[in-house]
């Protein structure tokens, strides 16, 4: 059996297409199967069970009865039922259902019975031999063995959050999902909203059966209180749900369901722009992100830390994958418009059972998603993993009372990341058929959150001797270096690998200040790009630190001029080639600079006056700067470091001419010369 919380995947949920009790008193007892088959066939799984059990009355010792109504139970999520029948199922038919064994531990498991279901997941390992599928089912008892020791424990220290249910103006009796934080007091989510089962006709279409749609809630006097419909999202024959903003708010990303011929439900992801202040019809994503026959949902978006592209995390049952659903990502190439090649993220987080609700917040670099195959509580655990596009963290279990026996999914946060929301079909919610059906949106507020803040600053070493040097050779004072605008980078130590992952950038203000946003419990690091020169880092520790605090650092970097930086190399009237004093110049000056920075790649750069030829003009400054290219790579510098341009009369930098139109000498006289700049450092171009 293939366990998913379908509902919440797909955003489907069970309809009910006849009454069981009515149907019964009219039917033979052998067609009581067929009636059951069907109903499940059709998503009816409330009037398969009845018609199951009331096969199992009449046939008490059918052993695919038996074991059918383990599934389904577990299925609509009655954790006490599914115990029963799969009991009864292994310790019936052992060797034809083996798996009843690991799926009654899972029921066990989910009612919070944690010493039996450890037994129990241990006793499924060593007996279950089925080729393929025993390192699989191996893989997640063990992560089951594993969740039920750590769910203990968490029990004992608790997270220090406030969880509320969200009153019946928002929680109905059914389905529940995808709370969206807008604004502080601005909440969407999707639901059917319906407090009872309704029963239709089978022969029905589909726009006679209930549809999922996004609705909208505000806070008031501290309650939260349904308000409308939005409808520029919501189609009248499909199902819809599972949306997500572009970082920007200016896109919604959200996803519709519907059969296939197969009757399997499948789901795309369909994006709408915002323009004037009114959501634009929506539009279906095109390959590589839906294809056809799989499901592509639950978006959210994310900003990479290298370039600054949106990037597309999103679920999928796509052939490649690990598990059942995996979480996957493309990212989004600005030029061309399109998304790249779909991959999935991974194998520390995709798992051999199911991924999915991932939601990931910028500001921290955190991806949170739910997983059934990693060690949790009971069900689907929400996680918590940093990073961005190939590199992340050791997901980590985000803790009890958001995670619970239950399954928990659909966790969001609110801007100031004191409060949020998730999903969980706990006790405790609006129910239907058992204590334990449906889910519900419940918020959460930190009693105790702790904020931590960095300020670095970076200061300029006017002292480097080496570089003080160079400046007064080029001319250059060095007092009038300046510190602002320096990127710098923060990664997060993954402890157990010891590798840096850059989970966030920017650059010092005029100050030479940066800031960040940081997370307890954490090893980090600020990298500061030290004009190419050796990297200079900022080490953080944020353990033991329990309440709200600002953390500060300095880091003293060598200043290298940024700008074009002139070179008095002269040459004789219309030649390229070098004279000795050219050469004695370039060896106190560019040479140095080469030498002492081995990671540097400069373009050198010749410029006339406007005296001439345009094309004459570019060709013979060309010629000059190739000329110190050459010179420099006989003194031992690697070619790949040197680039020549010669850019003739275009960029002046003083006029060639008086406003009467006669010559300025000496505004030519600027402009004949031989300039380098820092175009890249890359330790590709060490010699």
């Amino acid at each position: 059996m293939k366990y998913t919380v379908l509902i919440s995947l797909i955003l489907s949920f069970y309809i009910a297409f006849a009454q069981p009790e009515e149907t019964l008193k009219k039917i033979q007892p052998w067609q009581v199967k067929s009636f059951a088959k069907e109903a499940e066939k059709a998503g009816d799984l409330y009037s398969a069970i009845d018609y199951y059990e009331y096969h199992h009355e009449i046939s008490p010792g059918n052993a695919k009865t038996i074991y059918k109504l383990g599934e389904l139970y577990l299925k609509t999520r009655n954790y006490q039922k599914a115990e029963e029948y799969f009991l009864m199922s292994y310790e019936g038919n052992p060797n034809k259902y083996p798996l009843a064994h690991y799926f009654y531990a899972k029921a066990l498991m989910q009612q919070g019975k944690y010493d039996d279901a450890k037994e129990h997941f241990a006793k499924f390992v060593k007996e279950y031999k089925h080729g393929e599928e025993k390192k699989k089912y191996k893989k997640l008892s063990m992560a089951q063995i594993n969740g039920c020791d750590l769910a203990k424990n968490m029990k004992d220290s608790t997270l220090k959050v406030i969880v509320t249910h969200i009153d019946t103006s928002v929680n109905k009796a059914h389905l529940e999902a995808n709370p969206i934080s807008v604004d502080e007091n601005t909440l969407w989510y999707t639901s059917l909203r319906a407090n009872n089962i309704e029963y239709y006709d089978i022969s029905d279409t589909l726009n006679n059966l209930p549809l999922t749609k996004f609705y909208k809630a505000i806070k008031k006097n501290g309650k939260w209180h349904f308000v409308d419909t939005l409808n520029a999202f919501n189609d009248s024959t499909l199902n819809v749900g599972n949306g997500a903003f572009s970082v920007d708010k200016s896109k919604f990303y959200f996803t519709k369901c519907k059969k296939n011929w197969k009757n399997k439900t499948i789901c795309h992801i369909w994006v709408s722009y915002i323009e004037g202040g009114e959501w634009l019809t929506p539009k279906e994503l095109p390959e590589p992100i839906n294809i056809k026959n799989y499901t592509s949902t639950q978006p959210t978006i994310g900003i990479d830390a290298k370039k600054s592209n949106e990037v597309l995390y999103f679920v999928s049952d796509r052939p490649g994958g690990k598990g059942g659903t995996d979480i996957w990502y493309s990212i989004y190439d600005k030029r061309k418009k399109i998304f790249k090649k779909v991959k999935k993220l991974s194998s520390s987080i995709n798992t051999m059972g199911n991924e999915f609700t991932p939601y990931y917040d910028n500001n921290t670099r955190n991806l949170y998603f739910s997983s059934d195959g990693l060690p949790g509580m009971g069900g689907f655990d929400i996680f918590k993993t940093t990073g961005d596009v190939r590199n992340w963290t050791d997901p980590v279990n985000y803790g009890y009372p958001i995670n619970s026996q239950a399954d928990d999914i659909y966790f969001t946060l609110n801007k100031n990341r004191k409060q949020g929301f998730f999903v969980s079909n706990r006790e405790g919610g609006v129910s239907l058929k058992n204590k334990t059906c449906c889910d519900d949106i419940y918020e959460f507020i930190y009693t105790e959150f702790i904020d931590i803040k960095f300020e670095g600053t970076v200061i300029a070493n006017k002292d480097n001797s080496i570089f003080r040097t160079i400046n007064e050779k080029m001319g250059i004072k060095t007092t009038d270096q300046s510190v602002d605008s320096i990127q710098t980078v923060l990664s997060l130590i993954n402890l157990r690998t010891k590798k840096a992952i850059d989970i966030n950038s920017n650059r010092t203000d005029k100050n030479g200040k940066c800031y960040y946003n940081l997370e307890p419990n954490n090893t980090y690091e600020i990298k500061v790009k030290n004009f190419g020169f050796y990297e200079k880092i900022m080490k953080i520790n944020t353990y033991n630190i329990t309440e709200s605090t600002t953390l500060y650092d300095t880091v003293i970097i060598d200043p290298i001029p940024q700008k074009p930086i002139p070179v008095n190399i002269y040459y004789d009237f219309d030649k390229s080639n070098l004279s000795d004093k050219a050469q004695a110049t370039i060896d106190s000056t560019l040479l140095i600079v080469l030498q002492e920075i081995p990671n540097v790649q400069i373009e050198i750069s010749s410029h006339t006056d406007s005296k001439g030829d345009d094309e004459y003009n570019k060709e013979l400054s060309q010629k000059r700067a190739e000329s110190v290219v050459k010179y420099l790579i006989k003194k031992g510098i690697n070619k790949k470091r040197l680039i020549a341009k010669g850019y003739g009369e275009e960029k002046p930098i003083a006029p060639n001419t008086n406003p009467d139109g006669t010559d300025n000498e000496e505004g030519r006289a600027k402009n004949r010369r031989t300039e380098f700049r820092f175009i890249n450092f890359n330790d590709g171009f060490d010699d």
